[in-house]
């Protein structure tokens, strides 16, 4: 598991003290001295796991964000993630609380994005009203989680942090509008599919 924004920035920089967690077992594992991890006695098919960054240290004082995958293991083999998980650092400026019974804007300046969640939106995995921290930060597009799909070339890819947060309806996002579109020009917002590992259209 590697710093998302340090690869950006041409460097690499393993995360030290991640955590790596198989959602259908609870077990777990914690990164080493380079970023790398193993997790044993795991059945084979379709697995999930999560990948939590905040309890990796973060040089700058700042905190990691987290990702959710699934994973296809195969019998009687090492099962290898071949390409590194890079997760992003949670622009903690956006971070506000959401309180129970009450909406709230998310917003990040620095992009000029807000999200309005209105009362009772915001749900856990349980699928219950969920309180707490919530953020929206940039995702280095060369560098997101997971690779991209070849027909992505994204201008922009966030991420709305913590992991595994669900809106019990749509939700208005406003992005401003970028110097090579009109403003009646359409452009499709995608998201991921933690459950498949798939990317979907999400909006226009």
């Amino acid at each position: 598991i590697l710093d998302a924004n340090a690869a950006a920035d041409g460097l690499e920089v393993p995360l030290v003290g991640a955590v790596v967690r198989h959602i259908e077992s609870n077990m777990q594992a914690t990164t080493d001295s380079d970023g790398r991890f193993t997790l044993s006695g795991i059945d084979a098919g379709r697995q999930h796991f999560d990948f939590l960054g905040e309890p990796a240290p973060h040089p700058n004082g700042g905190r990691y964000g987290a990702y959710r995958s699934a994973q296809i293991l195969y019998e009687n083999v090492d099962n290898v993630i071949e390409r590194p998980i890079y997760l992003m650092d949670i622009e903690l400026d956006s971070e506000v609380i959401i309180n129970a019974g009450a909406g709230v804007t998310v917003t990040n300046q620095r992009l000029g994005i807000s999200m309005n969640l209105p009362a009772n939106t915001v749900k856990n995995d349980l699928g219950e009203d969920y309180v707490g921290p919530i953020s929206l930060s940039e995702v280095p597009a060369e560098f997101t989680p997971a690779s991209l799909p070849d027909i992505l070339q994204p201008n922009l890819v966030i991420t709305v942090q913590p992991m595994g947060l669900t809106f019990a309806q749509p939700v208005p996002v406003r992005f401003p509008t970028p110097a090579f579109l009109d403003r009646n020009d359409e452009v499709e917002l995608w998201s991921l599919n933690h459950d498949t590992g798939e990317f979907f259209i999400a909006g226009q």
